[in-house]
C-alpha cells in the first residue's frame, strides 16, 4: 500500500497544466483514473528533431 501521494501530486501536476483528472470505481471491476490535458499551441510544442 502506498501513502497516496502519487493521485495527490498527479492532480497537481495535472491541474498546473490546465487539465483535469477524474475517477470512476466499481466494485469488483476496478478503478479508472482519467487525465485530460489541453494541447500545446504551435508555438510551444517540442521539436523531435533537436539534438537534446
Amino acid at each position: 500500500k502506498g501513502s497516496g501521494l502519487g493521485l495527490a501530486i498527479a492532480k497537481g501536476f495535472v491541474e498546473a497544466n490546465g487539465g483535469s483528472i477524474s475517477v470512476t470505481s466499481l466494485p469488483g471491476q476496478g478503478t479508472s483514473f482519467t487525465v485530460e490535458l489541453p494541447v500545446a499551441p504551435e508555438s510551444q510544442t517540442v521539436d523531435s528533431r533537436v539534438p537534446a
